[in-house]
């Protein structure tokens, strides 16, 4: 597990449901000298919730497809984002988390079920610093706003990484090309972003380094994880104020039937459209759950649904390029 604390632990294994939206004040036990046992996408959120609690270890249950462990990091908890130049170790999580396959999962929870389990947890990993590097390129309109559309093009170790996120770099190099054409107002700029699967560090970086001109990005979409073939929902979601341009666009121009609209919020924030909203920046976001291929060697080219991929791509180009043609986004607070 990324950013997992290393150290061991030993106590009784204690099975925590609805873990993606945990509360430990809810809990029908003390945490105290627990190891929790959780099945969850996302374990930065268990991890924060569960500092603080007296619970010793987290024992994360991969539901991946062929009993293979989904590789999911940790490292976002309570912090968002690495920070260059800092200690890679101070982004870990305080406790010691490990992974285990679906069937081995099941087998633990029968144990909570059925009078209860004592388990010890050993995690060991080393954090090793390396180079990572964003590619930005602009194609300039008249006013000086821009139009910014991301995409991150690293991967799990071992994973082929086709839905997450080769096919959002795809089609943001598309964008890019059909974008020499336009007779744009605004700036256009393409970035593809590294380090996102360890903590949007490049997205991190990109943002920090705008710190003194973010007022004149108008709005940032970010292309992730979109086309799975057997993903189960189409969500989409925006920073306050976006909700009624995003949705005209995506239903009335792009006949999409999204699942749910959301504003950004702590879910939200392991990936590359956190540091843009969360320093005052419009955001939009259309993403996919339900893949019970991602992380995973299976996220394979095959995988990709090329028409979804078509549609929810245009989407997003529609959007991008309407602004950048001087279009407004509508509602008050919100003209270029």
């Amino acid at each position: 597990m990324q950013y997992s604390a290393n150290g061991e632990c030993e106590g009784e294994l204690f099975y925590i449901e609805e873990a993606d939206s945990f509360d430990p004040g809810s809990s029908p036990a003390p945490l105290d000298g627990k190891v929790l046992l959780a099945r969850t996408r996302r374990p930065y959120v268990l991890a924060a919730g569960s500092e603080g609690t007296g619970a010793l270890g987290i024992v994360v249950v991969s539901e991946s497809p062929e009993n293979t462990i989904r590789a999911m990091g940790t490292s976002m908890g309570t912090r968002v984002g690495y920070v260059q130049g800092t200690d890679p170790e101070s982004h870990r999580v305080s406790l010691p988390m490990v992974a285990v396959d679906a069937a081995s999962g099941r087998h633990l929870q029968e144990l909570c079920a059925g009078g209860g389990a004592r388990v010890h947890l050993t995690h060991r990993s080393l954090q090793v610093s390396r180079r990572s590097r964003n590619i930005v390129g602009r194609i300039s309109g008249k006013t000086g706003k821009s139009i910014v559309t991301g995409a991150h093009y690293d991967t799990q170790i071992n994973v082929p990484g086709a839905w997450d996120n080769a096919a959002g770099c795809a089609v943001l190099l598309e964008m890019a090309r059909a974008a020499r054409g336009l007779e744009r107002v605004h700036d256009m700029e393409f970035a593809v972003f590294g380090c996102e699967e360890v903590g949007i560090v490049g997205s991190s970086f990109h943002v920090e380094r705008r710190r003194s001109g973010l007022e004149k990005i108008a709005c940032y979409f970010n292309l992730d994880s979109v086309s799975s073939s057997t993903s189960t929902t189409l969500d989409v979601h925006t920073t306050p104020g976006m909700e009624r341009f995003t949705a005209e666009v995506v239903e009335k121009v792009c006949t999409l039937r999204p699942t749910s609209y959301n504003q950004f919020g702590p879910l939200n924030i392991a990936q590359d459209s956190a540091p843009f909203f969360s320093h005052g920046v419009a955001a939009v976001w259309l993403h996919e759950e339900g893949n019970p291929f991602f992380h995973t060697p299976q996220d394979t080219p095959e995988k990709v649904d090329i028409g979804r991929l078509a549609r929810v791509g245009g989407a997003i180009w529609t959007m991008a390029a309407y602004l950048a043609l001087g279009g407004s986004m509508g509602g008050r607070g919100t003209e270029l």
